[in-house]
């Protein structure tokens, strides 16, 4: 059986904040979390998670930003894999010339100032779910964690995407 999920509810979710530099002052970037449209497909993932014998067969299919095939458990650590938190995020307002976007969510898991995690996406309608991964950082808020996301992520985010984050 995989490992337990902390966050599970839109209650869980503190504070999501976005940032991007080279945004027009009416741009409206908006991130939701759990949206209502999403939530049958962030159950359906949460039933799959749990009846996976291991966090990695479930994150089998992972990749880099180049497209690279990669070991979820060789990005962390050593020690157990834990999924720390999955959540449905869906978004709208994001163009590709804004560049990257700095992403802070403020989540149950107490990620500690500096702590590296992984953060997963993948499109919530693809099957097999293609997970592509990312380095976030805890900022010692009480859980919150702030993430890079490219404009490839932020596609992924306005098709309707899951976020996992990964440590050990």
């Amino acid at each position: 059986m995989a490992e337990p999920i902390p966050g599970k509810t839109l209650a869980d979710l503190v504070q999501v904040t976005v940032q991007a530099e080279n945004v027009p002052g009416d741009a409206g970037i908006v991130i939701e979390i759990n949206s209502e449209k999403l939530m049958p497909r962030l159950q359906d993932a949460m039933r799959e998670l749990l009846a996976s014998r291991t966090v990695a067969e479930y994150f089998a299919h992972v990749q880099d930003a180049d497209g690279n095939i990669l070991e979820l458990s060789e990005l962390l650590a050593s020690g157990g894999l834990h999924i720390n938190e999955l959540i449905a995020l869906d978004g709208t307002g994001y163009s590709a010339e804004y560049g990257d976007v700095c992403l802070t969510l403020q989540l149950m898991t107490p990620f500690a100032k500096g702590e590296q995690v992984t953060v997963l996406f993948a499109a919530a309608d693809a099957e097999p779910m293609i997970w592509l991964a990312t380095e976030g950082t805890g900022n010692g808020q009480d859980g919150a964690m702030t993430v890079k996301l490219t404009p490839q992520i932020m596609s992924i985010i306005q098709q309707g995407a899951l976020l996992a984050v990964a440590s050990r």
